[in-house]
């Protein structure tokens, strides 16, 4: 069994992040020239939804916000950045590539990626709970369309099974938030 890492999350190897409000058109995020570098997507609230390197936005987006992407997105984790890193590990299994961990500073979001994130995806530790702040699974629903999506965006503290209903705030009738 792996040792757990009382490590704090402020202290691992963190890349600065741009807040970009969800209705924000992707080709304005694009035309601010930002270069490769990440963006927290947030909601009216300022509370991050997800993380994306700006280089991997759409080329051609035709108005689109850069909300439309978040169902596209894979699961990420919010957690302090006082968080130590032993406290992610019952999220570690949800992890999956292009994953990430936006890390709450103050009034800063940075990001910890991959390749650091490969320790705490090969960890079978399992630390006895409660932990004193529990870090936040961020995944948006998937149910829909081609040309409809929810795309509800949900904070959970494990990956619920069953799936809970989702709120459906389009209306697109009731259904269970899909991950």
């Amino acid at each position: 069994m792996n040792a757990p890492n009382a490590e704090r999350l402020g202290d691992k190897p963190l890349e600065e992040a741009t807040r970009v409000p969800a209705e924000t058109a992707i080709r304005e995020v694009a035309a601010h020239g930002m270069g490769d570098r990440w963006i927290v997507i947030v909601d009216e609230m300022n509370k991050p939804l997800a993380a994306v390197r700006s280089e991997a936005l759409p080329e051609n987006p035709e108005g689109r916000p850069i909300s439309s992407i978040l169902a596209d997105l894979p699961p990420m984790i919010l957690a302090p950045a006082d968080s130590r890193v032993d406290e992610l590990l019952p999220l570690a299994a949800e992890l999956t590539p292009g994953s990430v961990v936006i890390v709450e500073d103050d009034d800063n979001l940075r990001i910890w990626s991959d390749p650091h994130l490969d320790p705490l995806r090969g960890s079978d530790a399992h630390l006895p709970g409660p932990y004193p702040r529990v870090p936040l699974l961020l995944k948006v629903c998937r149910y829909g369309g081609v040309f409809r999506h929810c795309g509800h965006p949900q904070r959970f503290v494990v990956k619920p099974q069953p799936m809970p209903d989702c709120p459906d705030p389009k209306n697109l009738g009731p259904h269970p938030f899909r991950w």
